[in-house]
């Protein structure tokens, strides 16, 4: 029936914006759910939104992330517990406990960024850069295989 627009008809695919809606109604619960606390909708995930993308490969598979309000992407409600610090870490920038954890991304990131023990830390596979001269040279060739990275996820999105 199509009278209550509540329940959903089986035969007809939720729109992007059911699922980004549904995404935020199941985050919501899952957070109060887990961490037993009083989240607000309006105060602390009035700036997070749910993107929902469809798969270019595959029409019936979505992939759901939540973006911070300065356009950080959670990848998981846990991510977002994490990033509204309720997972109990507290203190510290998010992201250090789970530094294990970390994604790919971060990692790519803080090499492109200027921090030595950073590139250091990826520049696992060669053993250590010899010199400045290779250490500036594995930044750029990082700093540009970021750009590729983040110009095919931008095409992608």
């Amino acid at each position: 029936g199509n009278g209550s627009s509540h329940h959903h008809d089986s035969n007809e695919p939720l729109t992007i914006a059911q699922r980004e809606e549904r995404a935020m109604d199941n985050l919501l619960i899952y957070l109060r759910k887990e961490f037993q606390c009083n989240v607000s909708e309006t105060k602390d995930l009035k700036l997070i939104r749910a993107r929902v993308t469809q798969r270019p490969n595959n029409e019936h598979r979505y992939d759901t992330v939540f973006i911070s309000p300065e356009g950080r992407i959670l990848k998981s409600k846990n991510d977002v517990a994490r990033f509204l610090k309720l997972d109990g870490a507290g203190g510290g920038p998010a992201g250090t406990s789970n530094a294990a954890k970390s994604s790919a991304t971060s990692t790519i990131t803080a090499a492109a960024s200027s921090s030595s023990s950073a590139v250091r830390a990826v520049n696992v596979g060669k053993g250590r850069p010899r010199s400045q001269r290779e250490l500036e040279a594995e930044k750029k060739r990082l700093k540009r295989e970021l750009d590729k990275l983040l110009k095919a996820h931008g095409k992608a999105t």
